[in-house]
């Protein structure tokens, strides 16, 4: 299955100023198999940022076809558009 990955922000920066690609998955594929997967791809500096010990770190804002999504356990579909976005604290 394809599911096309945006970036936003810092992680724009991460994976060489690109903001989309296209990324071919095993049917059934997961979001930690997306995110692994983008983490061997862009390396240790996007990994490190992203998951937290197979975690979703607290830094980023992950999104599937625009609804939030925090369980790495979700599935993903052919055709899903995942977003993945820097969290902005503030004070």
């Amino acid at each position: 299955m394809r599911v096309t990955v945006k970036y936003f922000a810092h992680l724009r920066e991460l994976v060489g100023d690109r903001d989309r690609e296209e990324v071919t998955l095993p049917d059934g594929a997961t979001l930690l198999d997306l995110l692994e997967e983008l983490s061997k791809k862009h390396g240790e500096r996007f990994k490190s940022f992203v998951l937290r010990s197979h975690e979703l770190s607290d830094r980023v804002i992950v999104l599937v076809n625009g609804t939030p999504v925090t369980d790495l356990r979700h599935v993903l579909c052919d055709g899903d558009t995942v977003s993945l976005l820097s969290a902005v604290g503030g004070g």
